[in-house]
């Protein structure tokens, strides 16, 4: 994995990464991770996160629609291809962790 590579490869070079660095690396990752499946677009905000898939999306349609089936509270259709995650998220790399794991239990 490059990114990886990279990244340790600044950390020996510099030092420990700051904050922002590390939110770069992570976001970038998430965002290669997303495409793999299909993911357009991913918007993270404090109280919600979208996800927007595009029309040649590997995500099977069943496990989304058994998510909102099962959490309709926290899972909701925005269009006919953007997933919402309502789900209050702090500011910190724990929030692209989260949608990581969301992503993974849709593939």
């Amino acid at each position: 994995d490059e990114l990886k590579e990279l990244k340790i490869e600044m950390i020996d070079r510099f030092g420990l990464l700051p904050d922002q660095t590390k939110n770069l690396f992570e976001s970038t990752s998430l965002r290669i991770f997303a495409e793999k499946f299909g993911v357009k677009k991913i918007n993270i905000f404090d109280e919600k996160t979208e996800i927007t898939l595009n029309n040649n999306s590997t995500i099977e349609a069943i496990k989304i629609i058994n998510l909102i089936q099962k959490q309709p509270l926290i899972y909701q259709l925005k269009n006919q291809n953007t997933l919402i995650f309502n789900k209050e998220m702090e500011h910190n790399l724990s929030r692209i962790e989260k949608v990581r794991e969301l992503l993974g239990s849709l593939v």
